[in-house]
């Protein structure tokens, strides 16, 4: 699908989400097999990541109410994990800072090439 979209003139930073997304399942999967991470957490972590990285680096703005709104949901999200005693505090942590830091670096990456 990214080769798709990159034949069809997409741009970078797009692609580059597309490719974060894959990035982040595989990471989450391979940690997973030795350490339960909050999938739920990586996967919102990397939305913010993202939109973060696609605000600053692409569109030179900061939606302030954007930002607040993601992360209440990041904060309603760990928390439901850790009230529910399916992750530990450190698990939705990583998960969070991991896929955040996947998802702005290769979008940053994609910007900077």
């Amino acid at each position: 699908m990214i080769v798709y979209y990159s034949r069809m003139g997409m741009p970078t930073w797009f692609l580059m989400i597309m490719a974060a997304s894959v990035a982040i399942m595989v990471i989450a999967i391979l940690i997973t097999l030795t350490w339960k991470i909050s999938a739920h957490m990586f996967g919102v972590g990397g939305l913010i990541g993202g939109a973060m990285a696609v605000s600053y680096f692409v569109e030179q703005s900061n939606p302030y109410y954007m930002f607040m709104g993601l992360f209440i949901i990041a904060g309603l999200v760990g928390t439901s994990r850790l009230i529910l005693r399916r992750h530990t505090l450190y698990q939705v942590i990583a998960g969070f800072l991991l896929g955040f830091l996947v998802s702005f670096l290769f979008v940053w990456g994609g910007t900077v090439i």
